[in-house]
């Protein structure tokens, strides 16, 4: 029973972290390119096949991996380089069972905080561009979108902030 909660969690887990926000930034693409649009708009309908599917997996899963360095050194490197996990303390990885409390804090904390930096980088085309396309239709209601937008994002990237201080906590306090 461990093996396959373990997969659950770790399988959920690189899915937030790398699948959603590069689908964000794929669909978010898809709205500036003319042939990314048609990619998603066939996906939606009965046109769909596994061969789609699999692209769109793929095309989302590189999308986020490609991401993460970014956001590694925006977040991890920049914004919180005064929380960093203590190296030194990896030497006690070994100890107790402290090797799956360490997977554990990863899968339940630092995946989240993946998400979150990644979709605040991911959401960025997608928001200039639904904003953009609003400001089109009238000042009223593109303000309201950019207002609204600027609200998630800056949600997200405190999320992101919050989660990575947290996990640094967590990780330091396990390993000690």
């Amino acid at each position: 029973m461990g093996q396959a909660k373990d997969f659950t969690v770790t399988t959920f887990g690189l899915l937030i972290a790398f699948f959603l926000p590069g689908l964000i930034g794929l669909y978010g693409f898809s709205l500036w390119n003319h042939q990314a649009a048609e990619t998603f708009k066939t996906f939606r309908t009965s046109g769909s096949n596994i061969g789609l599917f699999l692209l769109l997996l793929m095309a989302s899963l590189a999308v986020g991996l490609t991401l993460t360095p970014i956001r590694a050194l925006l977040y991890e490197e920049k914004i919180c380089k005064s929380h960093r996990p203590a190296a030194n303390l990896y030497r006690n990885l070994h100890r107790g069972n402290r090797h799956e409390g360490f997977r554990t804090i990863v899968d339940e904390q630092y995946r989240y905080h993946q998400f979150w930096g990644n979709s605040s980088l991911a959401a960025i085309p997608l928001m200039l561009r639904v904003t953009l396309d609003c400001f089109s239709a009238s000042l009223v209601l593109g303000i309201f979108v950019m207002l609204a937008f600027l609200a998630v994002e800056t949600v997200t990237v405190w999320a992101a902030i919050q989660g990575y201080i947290r996990y640094v906590q967590k990780h330091n306090a396990l390993l000690r």
